[in-house]
């Protein structure tokens, strides 16, 4: 989300480095990691068609157990009214990699004001879980030019016509 662990101007297909603090979304000891999960929220609807997620990487000191690693998901899109517009479940991800890994939406999907992501199973690890980055895939839908010359003229002729009946 931040970019932190990879190169500027980064893109989907940079490793991301090593665990250092604030580089990776680590869980704590207090719930087990099929407990977890994160809300991601935009703040005005988006259009997504992917999620790139690079799993954590439990390299060094004091994420040094390779079993941290996401191996499951649930993914929920929602819209403003908080209704689920796209849910994915059972996702399998890679362990011990350094490169992103990508997961579509089948399309692309508009109105999106947040994204759950629920962990599901990890590696082995009964204690800790977490991720080094996650991106997603954004679109902007053009308004077609007739919209924009003819839109304005369309309102004031409907105007028009309701004004003299």
């Amino acid at each position: 989300i931040d970019g932190s662990g990879l190169p500027v101007s980064f893109t989907t297909s940079d490793a991301h480095g090593p665990y250092v603090t604030g580089t990776h979304w680590t869980t704590t000891l207090e719930e087990p990691p099929t407990d977890q999960s994160i809300t991601w929220g935009f703040s005005t609807p988006q259009t997504l068609s992917h999620i790139y997620i690079w799993n954590h990487l439990s390299t060094s000191s004091p994420a040094s157990n390779t079993g941290y690693e996401v191996t499951l998901f649930d993914l929920t899109l929602f819209d403003a009214g908080n209704a689920p517009i796209l849910v994915l479940n059972d996702v399998a991800m890679q362990p011990n990699t350094a490169f992103a890994q990508t997961f579509s939406f089948g399309g692309t999907v508009t109105g999106v004001s947040s994204v759950l992501f629920e962990i599901e199973a990890v590696e082995f690890s009964p204690d800790f879980t977490g991720l080094a980055e996650i991106a997603f895939e954004t679109s902007v839908v053009p308004i077609p030019a007739a919209v924009w010359l003819f839109g304005p003229a369309i309102g004031l002729l409907g105007w028009r016509q309701r004004k003299n009946t």
